[in-house]
């Protein structure tokens, strides 16, 4: 196991759980995708690996095993010919509206080196496993894909491009597990006549204007810059196209949604950079200044220089990570990962960058943290590196580092991908946050509504799967009166290694109190619109789980509150446990001398000479 502690903020390692090199398998694989599988409230993950005995690619799951504190990884799929193509992504949404996850898969055609068509099947789940046959998606893709509820139903649609040069949606049909194809002009009518879509667009499913449903973004490729492109969705079910000013970089980057400086408006972060090599690695972020949800968005930008925050001595730069080095058509775009690692309200970093004196990819987490001067600071907040030297290994390569909440303790965790120079297997290790100070968190996780109506569903399917696009807020009042509030999207974005999680976590520093106020809102409901419901007083250090039915009935939605003890509690207990334990000494003490006092006076009047008597 891998830790960091609070005295140095150093990660400590040593690794969980490594697998052998069996039969030419290279090691656990890499994350391409996360959800809870098997329904056991526990965060599971979709791996590719890439065997060169047979030059064969898998896919495989990893159910999450408590008693082992590692994932049981099983094979799901297998290509024995990578040259016919190569797995470049995994997503799991629940297509069919059972309850249980489902698996889309895009594999790259290799027929010609330079082809960036993209075939996709879902593979359907059965809580388990996921199962064949398949189904397979008759058109070719030419872009990234967006997995969102586009026609309101309540069921995991996907929006890509075909290689024929037109914007297409693919609707679910529940009861026929298929899609149907449609024309986005259809239902985005604006986003198919607005906004071309490369080969390497990002897209988003989030809320961007704060009505509490969520929106589209879409940043694509236009020569040295790169469009942004936001549309809102209305009330009404239709939509406002907002084109936003270019973003200068050489790097299509891939968006991040978090609320960076805590004032209840989603931002967005961007890697950056304005030369082709990357060698002037930033991160940008814009920060929410819109002042109507009726109003496109405004943003306020700000550049921070990821070599200044890291040390100049370093120098890093963004550059695309190749998996597997024979196989040079499969990469893993730059990712910025978002957290409150240490609870105090302000999202941290999580990102993996080349360092230039070695060449390698090393995994960065950079805090969140106040600061006053004009370089590198935007609305009073930076970001400063915490020293995680420890983690990168020196035989080998980060490749991809995520957050995630592996004890379910409201500390963010990590998961590393990394790459051995000598054998070149696939490892992954669990960093675990062993700060223990003390902070208070709120875990929520939002659910779907079509998976509790039947027959859709089984009885064990739990709670269902997490809502695609749901948007949480809360405020309340911290410590000295200073006012709390954020704002965070569930499974926010798709494509290639997004990993988003299907959960959010906000952490409320030190506070103790309840929280006064949180609200959740879930996507665009058919012939409902907006949907919201606010909670009050939820005690803090408590996961929540919102199960939205019926959806267009907020008042009558479930609310399943599960309560993880603060070590305060510890604390008092202890307190509690020795003021009763020195009390009781005390009192024994007291009882025993009276008793021997008791007995003196016994005795001496015995000893008494009684003239009465005579």
């Amino acid at each position: 196991m891998v830790a960091f502690s609070s005295s140095d903020v150093t990660l400590l390692i040593f690794v969980l759980c490594v697998l052998s090199s069996v039969n030419g398998y290279t090691g656990d694989g890499f994350i391409s995708s996360l959800g809870d599988v098997n329904g056991d409230k526990s965060l599971d993950i979709v791996t590719l690996t890439y065997t060169s005995r047979d030059a064969s690619f898998s896919v495989n799951l990893g159910l999450w095993n408590a008693d082992k504190s590692f994932y049981d990884i099983k094979e799901v799929l297998k290509f024995n010919d990578w040259s016919k193509g190569v797995i470049t992504s995994s997503y799991l949404a629940d297509f069919d509206s059972d309850g249980k996850l489902d698996l889309l898969l895009t594999s790259r055609l290799l027929e010609s080196r330079d082809s960036t068509e993209l075939s996709a099947q879902v593979l359907w789940g059965n809580g388990t496993n996921f199962s064949l046959p398949s189904y397979s998606f008759s058109s070719l893709w030419c872009s990234e894909y967006l997995v969102a509820d586009v026609n309101g139903d309540e069921v995991a649609d996907v929006i890509a491009k075909e290689c024929n040069g037109s914007l297409k949606v693919w609707i679910s049909n529940v009861k026929m597990r298929n899609f149907t194809e449609s024309a986005i002009k259809e239902y985005v009518d604006c986003l198919s006549l607005d906004t071309p879509i490369s080969s390497d667009s990002a897209l988003a499913f989030v809320d961007i204007n704060q009505d509490l449903m969520a929106d589209i973004v879409v940043i694509n490729r236009n020569g040295t810059s790169q469009s942004l492109s936001v549309f809102l969705r209305l009330t009404d079910g239709s939509w406002q196209c907002c084109p936003m000013p270019a973003i200068q970089s050489y790097l299509t980057p891939r968006p991040s949604f978090t609320d960076f400086d805590a004032d209840g408006t989603m931002d967005i972060m961007l890697p950056v950079c304005s030369s082709s090599n990357c060698l002037d690695a930033n991160v940008l972020i814009m920060f929410n200044a819109m002042s109507s949800p009726q109003d496109c968005p405004t943003f306020e930008t700000l550049n921070i220089s990821l070599s200044h925050v890291v040390g100049e001595e370093l120098g890093v730069r963004f550059a695309s990570i190749l998996i597997f080095p024979s196989v040079s058509e499969l990469s893993i775009p730059t990712w910025i990962r978002t957290g409150d690692y240490n609870l105090d309200t302000y999202p941290d970093v999580l990102m993996v960058a080349m360092v230039m004196s070695s060449n390698k990819y090393q995994a960065f987490l950079l805090e969140n943290t106040d600061c006053s001067t004009s370089y590198n600071c935007g609305r009073g907040r930076t970001l400063k590196q915490v020293n995680i030297k420890k983690v990168n290994p020196e035989g080998g390569d980060v490749k991809l580092a995520l957050f995630h909440n592996i004890d379910d303790d409201g500390d963010w965790d990590i998961l590393l991908n990394v790459v051995s120079d000598n054998t070149q297997k696939v490892e992954i290790q669990i960093i675990q946050n062993t700060l223990n100070s003390d902070a208070n968190f709120l875990s929520v996780d939002v659910m779907t509504a079509a998976c509790v109506r039947p027959p859709n569903c089984d009885k064990d399917v739990g709670y269902g799967v997490s809502q695609l696009g749901a948007t949480v807020e809360f405020s309340t009042t911290g410590s000295y009166g200073r006012k709390i509030r954020s704002t965070s999207g569930q499974i926010s974005k798709s494509g290639s290694f997004s990993c988003s999680l299907p959960y959010v976590i906000f952490g409320l520093s030190r506070s103790s109190t309840f929280i006064e106020h949180l609200t959740v809102g879930i996507p665009y409901v058919k012939e409902k619109g907006r949907s919201t419901k606010t909670r009050s007083s939820i005690i803090p250090n408590s996961h929540l789980y919102i199960i939205p039915q019926p959806s267009d009935d907020p008042d009558n939605w479930r609310n399943v509150l599960l309560v993880n003890p603060s070590n305060k509690v510890l604390y008092t207990l202890i307190v509690f446990v020795n003021t009763c334990v020195v009390f009781g000494v005390i009192v024994g003490l007291l009882q025993w001398r009276e008793k021997r006092q008791d007995e003196r006076e016994k005795r001496q009047e015995a000893h008494k000479f009684h003239f009465d008597a005579m």
